[in-house]
């Protein structure tokens, strides 16, 4: 088989096992630059930017309405911080030394 070929069968199967399990080729995890996932109903799951392979910066999080469950910051792929959200309001904050700040469900 030619290998031109091949190289196109390999690219083809590889990403059929991707999408066969609810991925796309934007949920394949760079080594640097931006990442999003999805679930199957299309809607975001995640998304964030990598570094050096290791998450960075905020990363926001979602449920499958594509409601905001948590921002959470990262540096050098260890986090700082982590917010929870229940429909838009802030419902907990954990910090750095994993303190806990619990708000009501009003987000005050």
């Amino acid at each position: 088989m030619n290998k031109k070929y091949f190289t196109l069968l390999f690219a083809c199967l590889i990403f059929l096992f991707l999408t066969s399990f609810g991925q796309t080729p934007e949920s394949v995890i760079p080594s640097n630059g931006k990442y999003k996932q999805l679930y199957k109903n299309g809607e975001t799951m995640e998304k964030g930017h990598f570094k050096n392979s290791q998450k960075n910066g905020i990363w926001y999080y979602y449920n499958e309405n594509g409601m905001l469950q948590k921002k959470e910051k990262f540096i050098f792929g260890k986090s700082q911080w982590q917010i929870f959200f229940d429909k838009g309001k802030i419902t907990k904050i954990i910090d750095n030394n994993g303190k806990v700040t619990e708000r009501s469900k009003c987000g005050c």
